[in-house]
């Protein structure tokens, strides 16, 4: 089973775990994008202090960082309960019955 088969059966058998996974990702997502703004500070300090040596180091640093988040974002995708809710919104507008207005029409006359 890959990792995607997984996701998708947790988000299916346990729709409450997968909304609990899908927070705590948030909030690593969160916590990288923050890691990713003091990177760019430390690289215009490093810019204006003309430490330029340490420029790549700091540019590759955010590069891995991003490769990281992306996958934490298809993840979170991929767990998205709102998919079921639409799913199962959809299988129970199907399920409804389309009313008879002829019929209707007809019980009216004949109260009347």
């Amino acid at each position: 089973m890959d990792y995607q088969e997984l996701l998708n059966s947790v988000k299916n058998e346990f729709p409450d775990k997968a909304i609990d996974i899908i927070e705590g990702l948030e909030l690593l997502r969160m916590v990288i994008d923050d890691t990713v703004v003091t990177i760019g500070e430390k690289v215009n300090e490093s810019f204006s202090e003309k430490q330029y040596d340490k420029l790549p180091y700091y540019s590759k640093l955010a590069e891995e960082i991003e490769t990281y988040e992306k996958n934490l974002k298809e993840v979170i995708d991929i767990l998205d309960i709102e998919d079921l809710e639409l799913e199962d919104k959809k299988e129970a507008d199907e399920e409804k019955e389309i009313p008879d207005h002829d019929q209707y029409d007809q019980l009216i006359k004949v109260k009347t």
